[in-house]
């Protein structure tokens, strides 16, 4: 801890370093907008859904004058909300039965192959990965992790 405060603030003047660290600044990033629009079109919707594939049809009646700009809104940046407005209630009770048969199948591959326990915790680590960035982005919607 002491050697990264230390570095810290040795390299605090260095502006290559403040330009690498500008790239993580979240603050104008409007997928927070988006979210707060998608919830509102989500309470449009709910419990049925808008259909899978018409997030842009249904979200645009939702979004808000304040930030409606040149860009186009073709996607929530949230796999969950996104998947949440198109499918509904039914969509939310799929997607919560995937994640506990995938925690069933998990505790029974760890209980019954314990030379297998490294691929499993491998394995539930990719997924894991996968649903965190589907909390900022939607890499579920892109074909290279459709497909796996």
């Amino acid at each position: 801890m002491a050697l990264v405060t230390a570095s810290a603030l040795a390299f605090a003047g260095n502006g290559r370093i403040g330009t690498v660290l500008a790239r993580f600044d979240a603050s104008g990033d409007t997928r927070f907008d988006l979210w707060q629009d998608t919830l509102t079109a989500i309470g449009n919707f709910w419990p049925v859904g808008s259909g899978l594939g018409s997030f842009s049809r249904a979200f645009l009646p939702s979004e808000r004058f304040a930030v409606i700009d040149e860009t186009f809104p073709n996607r929530a940046h949230n796999d969950y909300l996104e998947f949440l407005l198109e499918a509904g209630l039914v969509g939310a009770a799929i997607v919560l039965a995937a994640a506990i048969l995938l925690a069933i199948l998990a505790r029974k591959a760890w209980q019954t192959s314990p030379d297998r326990r490294p691929t499993t915790v491998f394995a539930l680590g990719i997924l894991m990965v996968i649903g965190l960035h589907s909390l900022v982005d939607y890499p579920l919607r892109t074909m290279a992790l459709a497909c796996l």
